[in-house]
């Protein structure tokens, strides 16, 4: 707003109202009394640009955005810490609550047990996507009489970075327009995500169905599907037996179907040559891995409705990025080189490698 006022632009429009029979040259008595305050008010315009841009929330950042979004009930998702699944032997073996185990360069620590003899789970103490690791040998930090070997065998739920600033704030102006009354769209999307599990939901209007039903998708974290505990629990609070009799949360006339989203699947092959002495699997692993985020940042768009676009060569920039991947000469998706373009949840369901 004030980019304009910088410390030459302010001593200058001083300087100019000075008789010119003074001496106003840089060293001169009256340059050297004026440019102390030019300073000190160049950066009082910048604390001002700086506390303007905190009242918008197209410009706001940290903090600031985070005090705006609060004012239509938007919060930014936190990280969360990721649980594996450890299996330990001899499979008799019991462990303590608590006991603490290393995986690669993260902590963890044992939180219960699982219903299958020797395998337990285990919580990253550190926050974030990093700790989310499937497989690998764990070492116990914590002296465990008896172990012989701790192996991870799976993740159990994944851990994900606190929300970047981008996504949080399109959640913000979205909520900044988007008017919650009577059952329109912003009403069942918030209601959605009163529910502590559901980060995401979306809407599908009554006349573009042919049952005549309002259609409310709803995914949790990480854009993982919602079990049907969940999904009957919100129809139950929403609109139960969807008969638009008004006995939940949806107006009467409002026949309300909750439901997991519909899926785009896509299986990948990708063609490529590893690097001399790479392993073949940590490879493929690390590939999956790679595009499987990718996939997921294209996610981010379902809940506003817009049309997501696939590209076999930008999947194949994304292999090039992956450590010990020498070349791609080719990714194709669903065995087919065009491109796709789907408004439905894209779903990675598998990879399959070919090496050149």
């Amino acid at each position: 707003m004030f980019e304009e006022k910088t410390f030459d632009t302010i001593l200058n429009e001083m300087l100019s109202m000075i008789p010119d029979n003074v001496d106003r040259r840089e060293g001169s008595m009256i340059y050297d009394a004026l440019a102390p305050c030019a300073f000190r008010l160049a950066e009082a315009y910048a604390a001002l640009t700086e506390l303007s841009d905190a009242l918008l929330p197209t410009k706001a950042k940290g903090d600031y955005l985070e005090a705006l979004g609060a004012l239509w009930n938007v919060t930014r998702e936190p990280a969360t810490y990721a649980k594996l699944y450890l299996k330990v032997t001899p499979t008799t073996l019991k462990i303590s609550t608590g006991t603490r185990f290393r995986v690669g360069t993260y902590l963890y620590t044992v939180e219960s047990a699982e219903t299958e003899e020797g395998v337990w789970c285990i919580c990253a103490e550190e926050a974030g996507t990093g700790p989310s690791v499937s497989s690998g040998t764990a070492l116990p930090v914590t002296y465990v009489p008896g172990l012989q070997s701790a192996v991870v065998t799976g993740i159990k739920e994944a851990g994900k970075e606190k929300e970047d600033e981008t996504h949080f704030r399109n959640r913000v102006l979205q909520a900044a327009v988007s008017v919650r009354f009577g059952g329109n769209k912003g009403d069942y999307v918030a209601y959605a995500k009163t529910f502590e599990e559901i980060a995401y939901a979306r809407v599908q209007p009554a006349w573009e169905r042919e049952d005549g039903k309002i259609l409310l998708e709803v995914l949790k974290n990480d854009f993982e599907y919602p079990d049907e505990a969940l999904i009957t629990k919100i129809q139950n609070a929403i609109c139960p037996d969807e008969n638009g009799e008004g006995n939940g949360m949806a107006p009467i006339g409002h026949r309300v179907i909750v439901s997991a989203p519909e899926l785009y699947i896509c299986y990948c092959t990708v063609a490529y040559s590893p690097e001399q002495g790479a392993n073949i699997q940590t490879v493929s692993s690390a590939i999956y891995d790679a595009l499987k985020q990718h996939i997921m940042e294209k996610n981010k768009k379902w809940e506003s409705g817009e049309i997501m676009t696939l590209i076999p060569q930008e999947l194949a920039n994304v292999v090039r990025g992956v450590d010990g991947v020498a070349s791609v000469s080719s990714v194709n998706i669903n065995s087919s080189m065009d491109s796709v373009q789907t408004n439905l949840l894209l779903f990675l369901q598998g990879v399959s490698y070919v090496q050149n």
